[in-house]
This record gives structure tokens, sequence and C-alpha cells, in this order.
């Protein structure tokens, strides 16, 4: 590839921000590490490659490198969600105890409950009425009628045209 003339190589020991490395049993090269360590810091695919030392083909090197390590990146963003989401846990604790909104309170109070698995229960009654035969074949006459269906030799339909 000729955008990667005179890259310095990443050495094996480099720290690292990602948590996940090895997606579907294969490991990042460290190139590819110190890419995607990069664009997990900005979001931004050819500003990571920038960042990486890429000069040339910059934009098409980020969009190859974001397709091409898409399970990469969506893992390590997870990762990054899963480690923030008792923090947002405590946040929205703290609103259902202390706001002073009420609305906010129900809100925080709703959304805890709902994920402690305590979700507001959807009850559908459904009552079925026994039809006879007779009934069901004189419902679905009726529907061919009001369409204008024929059936067979029977019209259910029609106009007389004198010519």
């Amino acid at each position: 590839m000729a955008y990667l003339n005179d890259v310095p190589a990443v050495p094996d020991d480099a720290p690292t921000v990602l948590k996940v490395t090895k997606v579907h049993g294969r490991e990042l090269y460290p190139r590819e590490r110190q890419w995607l360590e990069a664009y997990v810091q900005c979001n931004n695919a050819s500003e990571a490659s920038r960042m990486i030392g890429i000069t040339k083909c910059v934009a098409q090197y980020g969009q190859q490198m974001r397709m091409k390590l898409a399970d990469y990146i969506v893992a390590n963003l997870k990762q990054m969600i899963g480690r923030t989401a008792p923090a947002a846990l405590e946040t929205v604790f703290d609103l259902a105890q202390s706001c002073e909104d009420p609305k906010v309170r129900l809100a925080a109070a709703q959304d805890l409950l709902n994920r402690a698995g305590f979700k507001e229960s959807t009850h559908i009654e459904l009552s079925v009425k026994d039809k006879s035969k007779e009934e069901i074949d004189k419902e679905i006459d009726a529907l061919l009628q009001k369409g204008g269906i024929v059936i067979g030799d029977v019209v259910t339909d029609a106009e007389v045209v004198n010519e």
C-alpha cells in the first residue's frame, strides 16, 4: 500500500486503551491496534489515520480500516459504554431519590423498575366465538359479493349491457 510509506511500526508492547483486541479468534496486528486506538479516541476514520502517521490517501485508508475493523470498533465501544453504566445507573438512582421535579423522579423510578425486570405488564383479552360452517360460508359469500368477486360459474355482481 503506497500510503503506508515511511510510517513507523508500532511496538508490540505499546500501551493500549483497547480492552478488546481479539474478535472471532483473530488478534489485531500492531498497525490495526494503533489505528483503532486513535479511532476510539476521536471517532473519525480520517483523523485516526492522520494520528498514526498516514499522509497519503488518508480518507481511503480510514474508510478501509473502519470497514475492516468494524467488529473490533463495536466490541470496544460496547466495552467503553459498559464501563460507564454503573455511573449512569447511579445518576438515575440519585434522580429518583432527590430530584425536585416529581415528573423526573417518577420517570427515573420507572426506569429503575424496568431495568430490574418489573416492567408494566401488557394484558390482552381475547374472546373467540365459535361459528358453524354455515355461518362462516355466509360471511365469506357476503364478503365476496361486496368485493364483486366471481368464483366458478357463479356471478356475484353483474351488469346487463344491451348491444
